[in-house]
């Protein structure tokens, strides 16, 4: 097996196979969808995660502005919907109009929408921002205030992969991403005899 150095602005495409969500959000009278896949949970318990924007984006004031945000947990059927509101901007489209997808009332937070065709929910309001990268993006680090999951296909174990409709999407780059599809599980896996 052979290793190649490649240069460190490759680090993060390393490391995409994140769970690619879109983020509702609303300030106002307008809400909007921003795909991301910068995400990640800092602390279990209480419960702490948080979402990376660049101040570029339409979304990065709403999110501001407003101190809350919805992760909305998409599966593959709304694969096209996805890629699309990464790569169009709410400054120039209504990406609900736009996609066809429907406008839900969250159940905690008043302002942004849950996106109904979505399996997960995680309302969330913002407890801290930090400017990173020099101010090239912000982390919107918050707490989930509600949770909701389609039951068939999230349990007390996590995500039933093998279920049809569970199948999260995983960004890698470009126009490609990853299914969730698979569990392996460490008490069935064969010990190596070095660990014997």
């Amino acid at each position: 097996m052979a290793k190649v150095h490649l240069p460190p602005k490759r680090a993060t495409a390393m490391l995409y196979p994140g769970m690619s969500t879109f983020v509702t959000c609303k300030d106002g009278d307008r809400d909007n969808i921003i795909t991301i896949t910068w995400q990640s949970s800092f602390c279990p318990d209480p419960p702490v995660l948080g979402i990376s924007v660049t101040p570029k984006r339409f979304s990065y004031d709403i999110i501001k502005n407003s101190g809350e945000y919805i992760i909305n947990i998409p599966n593959k059927e709304l694969l096209w919907e996805l890629h699309y509101c990464g790569f169009m901007s709410g400054r120039d489209v209504d990406k609900f109009e736009k996609t066809g997808l429907t406008r839900g009332k969250a159940n905690v937070l008043t302002n942004a929408p849950i996106i109904e065709e979505c399996i997960g929910h995680i309302e969330c309001k913002i407890c801290n921002t930090y400017p990173i990268a020099e101010g090239a993006y912000s982390l919107f680090v918050a707490e989930p205030v509600s949770v909701t999951v389609d039951d068939r296909y999230f349990n007390d174990a996590g995500w039933i992969t093998g279920a049809k409709g569970a199948e999260t999407l995983h960004y890698l780059g470009g126009t490609r991403y990853a299914m969730l599809g698979e569990t392996v599980d460490f008490k069935e896996a064969a010990k190596p005899e070095k660990a014997q």
